[in-house]
């Protein structure tokens, strides 16, 4: 049974303009969830049902923090423990593929990926790669072989019961 995302509400119509011209990937306008009211694009509200309601596995590992806090050679650190020090494979295969970013898709407006896909004509890898980090984050985990390795900035509350089956998280 599909559990309810936290309720969200649209920035107030004055506060979005402002912050549109602050964070020029928006297109559209930004929203408050849940009663913390934590500020994320308008993309939420497409996504947010498949982010919260996630089938999770034992065998998943988290990293959850604060943005700019050591994340990312976290990350690469845990994955390589956790796979022998195959730094072969950390050389040839891209760290957001071994360890996506959950909610990544939600910073990637559908317009700015048009533009992406605009300026990337004519060279499909490119293209390519446009598409795939515009897919949220839920469906392309839902298709990874376990173990699976998972980056989030989301809040506790905004997340799947990864601590109710046992996930594995940093």
């Amino acid at each position: 049974m599909a559990r309810q995302p936290p309720k969200y509400e649209l920035l107030p119509e004055e506060k979005t303009k402002e912050m549109l011209k602050l964070f020029k990937g928006e297109r559209t306008g930004f929203v408050l969830v849940g009663p913390k009211k934590f500020f994320f694009p308008s993309q939420y509200i497409e996504q947010g049902n498949g982010f919260y309601n996630f089938e999770i596995r034992p065998d998943d590992t988290w990293i959850l923090s604060y943005p700019r806090s050591g994340t990312t050679v976290t990350q690469e650190l845990i994955w390589l423990l956790a796979n022998d020090l195959n730094f072969e494979k950390a050389r040839t295969h891209f760290l957001a593929e071994r360890f996506p970013f959950f909610e990544f898709s939600l910073f990637n407006h559908p317009e700015l990926t048009r533009e992406f896909l605009s300026i990337n004509k004519g060279d499909t890898a490119k293209q390519q790669l446009c598409l795939q980090i515009a897919k949220p984050g839920y469906e392309v985990l839902a298709k990874m072989p376990s173990p699976r390795f998972i980056k989030s900035h989301f809040p506790f509350s905004m997340l799947p019961g990864i601590l109710d089956v046992g996930c594995k998280v940093i």
